[in-house]
């Protein structure tokens, strides 16, 4: 009788888990900035120009009461640093109408 199983199997197993473990916590921790690329982020700037900059935001929300989306990215301060967020708020035209800079809210 002829074996059905390949004696690579269980490795491409394993290493198709481990990709899709290091995708799912990448996606989980967001993408950061540096406080050099924040000050690259102006008024009027457009989706497409934060986006090329900055690259995709880790949260993209519109609140109910705001003309456009709120983009959030957290800043990369290095080892023992508050956690630090940026915020670019767009108007409805897609334009940068504020990018701001904010401490994470701790429980």
């Amino acid at each position: 009788m002829r074996s059905l199983s390949n004696p690579l199997l269980p490795g491409v197993i394993l290493g198709a888990g481990l990709l899709l473990s290091t995708v799912a916590a990448h996606a989980a921790m967001g993408y950061e900035v540096t406080p050099a690329q924040e000050r690259q982020v102006h008024e009027g700037m457009t989706t497409s120009e934060v986006r090329q900059t900055l690259g995709h935001a880790e949260r993209s929300i519109h609140y109910l009461h705001d003309p456009g989306a709120t983009w959030t990215y957290q800043v990369s301060r290095g080892p023992g640093a508050n956690e630090t967020l940026f915020d670019v708020k767009f108007n409805a035209d897609g334009t940068v109408a504020s990018a701001t800079e904010r401490f994470a809210e701790t429980d």
